[in-house]
């Protein structure tokens, strides 16, 4: 068949029959494989082919003939009433819908080596793009009453050669982020052979002329990834009516894929997509409005940035793609955020094969087009399934405005000419003209389309979401084209934007659904970045699945954040009556645990953004957001951002109950009867704890006592399986940690039992525990599979070389041993160790000294009319209150600055 298709090259250096048969085996199941992973096969890839090289080379529009227009819609107001009738019919139809993320792709675009979707969208709570989103999912799995009828809400991830092994890794590593066994399925996405002419030639490698080059087939590959892996009809004979995609860095996602759902479910349409506002000649595809001049072949899809802007000069407006008197392209753009519904996409899948709409994007070498620079390959998109929609499908669109902002949602067909590779939202591409296809357009966000290939009376809509903060804020630029980006005004799209745009839409949510007062935003740069920089809140998915959420559990004016405080609520059942926040406050709370926050002030020196200037000694992912930041979680820390928490308030609930913060003074009191004395070192700390104990809970008084004893020290806090322990990785294998302690020291100390369940968690229990405390020792038997061995150490003597590693990481401030009498023995411990044969050294010989003279300086002021000196001199190891003296001086009084002895 190869040969057929002309393509015999691929044979032609082959030696005589016995030789070299191991390669020639190896590149005939190459070809077998992509023979059976192509839909019609790489005969139908080399047709294809070659009509798209051919109508590249012809420089044929794909276009010719249509007039482009502003697409029109129903516009809904972010947070309105219509807009929150819609978010709870979404809500609603999220308890029967299964969700597909696309995470085919490294970082290597951010600067950043891994695989994106582990990336922490933000350094607050550390969470990485993954575990939010399995959060969101799992969050709305409850919110919907999915799980209490016992449906789980599946996911679906597509990857690609790159990324599946390390995504398998990271979920293993969190157990799925906390879905079940078998709710999360992986997708892998393989790839298509290159060409290397106008002819359709398959490239072989040119490192192995045994192999053909390959590559990425394009996003749309998914719709036939769904087909093939049976997961479409699976989700349809479970009772599944929809399934939502979604891309790999885009942290706002869910906050307006429910207003679309919503509208999908109330119009019945086949397909809808999220869709944003977007400047002129923005690089994101438009959804555009064409319409033949004969008035037939009417459709509503995605048109591609560089060709809106010469389609619109070349039809209705001579100055092409310009901003509006809003300050936005009139077209919105193209975010790849779709909705569709299963009872049409099964058999469609089933009809084509999950096949999408093809393009090819050739480098010529000159403006002959006949030969390439490199090789090409077919592309395609996912937005583009719905040009074969049949006749009766749907297409809607609605726009809803948000404040400050005008755009609009909706879902586009994102073509590029001559680039040939499939998108999963070129789906539509292939739904017949009756399909009901869908827009979604949230302003400042951008979406794709898929209704290409509809006829003129298919219905066509969008939903337009006005401002960045709403629904899209993704993380794909590297800091220098972030830069150049802002420069020309355009949204950077960074991951330090990325991060702000967050606390953003999370103050902004609380300001319209609960009048919080939060301030106006301050003007950052980050690594020439601007920013606007807004209180740091975190609301987690289980706190407010819906932006309904927010309105129903923060009473009205009942929040005020000072400028850069940081607010993280995370739990389903904690509400706010009356908060104040300078400073830093963090909540957890398992479900169960309901939480009131009413009547608490918090006021305490809080977290600091510290910006980078140099980045040679810092991780990627410290470089790519441009500053650095304190973070209550390991993940954070060994991510590379540097960790300045001055002081936080944490309360966790870790047991179902009713809480109250603060208590009132009658319940304050019965709680302070019945906890157990905490001794806690230091008359200052004392107070403090005493203090706190009567603005908290009984239950968060260990928090606040435990915070008091680790005061600087990095403490490892999982909110996952629950840990909040007085530890820190010095090394990858290598772990300090605070006394574990039974009893009443379990109040301010790290609880044996929590030890060994952490050692359990995360090292199977294949660990060694080094107990170098004097004064107190515990025994194996309380650290199951443990090996324990006691090593009695005086505190405060670590050998030398490792106090500054020990600062940088068990340390907020890098101020780890800090007295000086303290850092100076141990200088004295390394000198021994160093000056001799390993491992002992050589121990200095003793040496006979006279002390002549004793000089004190820097007394307080006053002290001189209120104390005397007296000097003691007693022989090693006898006590102050007994035993021989060798030497006692007379009392002195002292004088200026200092006290001479005899």
């Amino acid at each position: 068949m190869l040969v057929e298709e002309g393509q015999a090259h691929l044979f032609a250096a082959w030696p005589a029959p016995g030789e070299a048969d191991a390669d020639k085996r190896r590149l005939l199941q190459q070809l077998v494989l992509l023979d059976a992973n192509y839909h019609g096969g790489l005969a139908a890839y080399i047709h294809n082919a070659k009509q798209l090289l051919a109508d590249s080379k012809e420089g044929r529009n794909a276009f010719d003939g249509y007039t482009p227009s502003v697409p029109e819609g129903e516009r809904l107001d972010f947070g309105s009433g219509r807009f929150l009738q819609l978010e709870g019919q979404g809500l609603e139809a999220a308890g029967k819908a299964a969700f597909v993320l696309v995470a085919g792709g490294l970082g290597e675009r951010l600067g950043y080596q891994g695989i994106k979707v582990a990336l922490p969208c933000e350094s607050a709570s550390g969470r990485c793009f993954l575990q939010l989103y399995i959060e969101s999912i799992l969050a709305l799995q409850d919110a919907s009453g999915a799980a209490a009828e016992g449906r789980r809400l599946p996911l679906a991830i597509m990857t690609s050669d790159d990324t599946h092994g390390r995504t398998e890794a990271l979920l293993k590593k969190h157990s799925n982020f906390g879905m079940e066994e078998g709710q999360v399925v992986l997708i892998k996405q393989e790839k298509v052979p290159c060409l290397i002419d106008n002819d359709a030639h398959l490239a072989l490698d040119p490192s192995d002329a045994y192999a053909v080059q390959t590559k990425p087939h394009g996003h749309g590959d998914v719709h036939g990834l769904l087909h093939r892996s049976g997961l479409t009809q699976q989700w349809q004979q479970q009772g599944l009516q929809w399934v939502c995609f979604f891309q790999d860095t885009n942290a706002l996602v869910f906050r307006a894929l429910l207003a679309a759902l919503g509208l999908s479910a109330a119009n019945d349409y086949d397909m809808n997509s999220l869709a944003v506002p977007r400047k002129a000649k923005e690089a994101i595809g438009a959804i555009t409005r064409l319409t033949k001049a004969d008035g037939s072949g009417a459709m509503t899809v995605n048109v591609e940035y560089n060709q809106l802007d010469p389609l619109l000069r070349s039809t209705i407006n001579k100055d092409g793609d310009v901003n509006d008197e809003s300050g936005w392209s009139p077209y919105p753009g193209n975010i790849n955020q779709l909705v569709l519904k299963l009872s049409s996409y099964v058999p469609q899948l089933a009809a084509t094969g999950g096949n999408i709409s093809e393009f090819v994007n050739p480098k010529y070498k000159d403006a002959t087009k006949t030969a390439f620079k490199s090789s090409t390959r077919l592309e395609c998109m996912m937005q583009d399934y719905p040009k074969a929609l049949p006749a009766d499908a749907k297409v809607g669109f609605t726009v809803v405005n948000q404040v400050g902002g005008s755009a609009g949602v909706g879902w586009l067909w994102l073509w590029r000419v001559f680039e040939v590779e499939c998108m999963m939202q070129d789906y539509p591409k292939a739904l017949p003209a009756d399909a009901k296809v869908g827009f979604t357009v949230v302003n400042q966000c951008m979406a794709q389309d898929n209704s290409k290939a509809l006829p003129a009376y298919t219905e066509v809509g969008f939903t337009v979401v006005n401002q960045v903060w709403a629904t899209y804020s993704p993380v794909k630029n590297s800091p220098a084209d972030a830069r150049a980006k802002a420069a020309e005004g355009n949204p950077t799209h960074s991951a330090t934007t990325g991060e702000m745009d967050i606390y953003k839409a999370n103050c902004e949510a609380l300001m319209l659904m609960a009048g919080a007062d939060v301030g106006s935003p301050q003007e950052g740069m980050y690594i020439g970045i601007p920013v606007e920089e807004w209180p740091r809140v975190v609301l987690s998915p289980s706190f407010a699945p819906c932006l309904a959420a927010v309105k129903d559990k923060v009473a009205q004016g009942s929040l005020l954040l000072a400028p850069k405080s940081v607010l993280l609520l995370e739990g389903r059942d904690i509400s706010v009556k009356n908060l104040r926040v300078d400073g830093a406050l963090v909540v957890r709370a398992v479900p169960g645990a309901k939480v009131v926050l009413d009547g608490l002030t918090v006021s305490n020196q809080g977290w600091s953004w510290t910006p980078i200037e140099k980045v040679d000694s810092l991780t990627l992912e410290k470089a790519i957001r441009g500053f650095r930041v304190d973070s209550p979680t390991l993940e954070e820390a060994i991510r590379g951002f540097r960790v300045i928490r001055n002081e936080t308030l944490e309360l966790v609930f870790d047991q179902p109950g009713d809480y109250i913060v603060p208590q009132p003074a009658a319940a304050a009191a019965a709680a302070a009867d019945e906890a157990p004395a905490a001794e806690v070192p230091g008359d200052e700390a004392a107070a403090a704890a005493t203090a706190a104990a009567a603005a908290v809970t009984a239950k968060a008084f260990e928090a606040v006592l435990a915070g008091l004893v680790s005061k600087n020290k990095r403490r490892f806090q999982d909110g996952p399986h629950g840990f909040d322990l007085d530890l820190a990785y010095i090394a990858p294998r290598i772990i300090a940690m605070g006394l574990p302690a039974e009893g009443k020291d379990v109040l301010y100390r790290n609880p044996l039992p929590e030890i060994a369940r952490f050692l359990t968690t995360y090292h199977g229990g294949h660990a060694k525990v080094y107990n170098l405390c004097s004064e107190h020792r515990y025994s194996a038997d309380k650290l199951p599979g443990v090996l324990l061995q006691q090593f009695p150490f005086d505190d405060h003597q670590p050998p030398r070389d490792v106090l500054e590693l020990y600062a940088a990481r068990r340390t907020h401030d890098l101020n780890g041993v800090s007295i000086p009498s303290q850092r100076r023995y141990v200088g004295y411990f390394w000198r021994v160790l160093s000056s001799g044969p390993k491992p002992l050294g050589r121990l200095p010989q003793p040496r006979s000294l006279q002390l002549r003279q004793i000089h004190i300086s820097g007394l307080p002021p006053g002290s001189a009319e209120q104390c005397s000196v007296v000097v003691e001199v007693r022989p090693s190891g006898s006590s102050a209150a007994g035993g021989s003296r060798v030497f006692a001086s007379r009392a002195l009084r002292p004088a200026a600055s200092s006290v001479p002895g005899e």
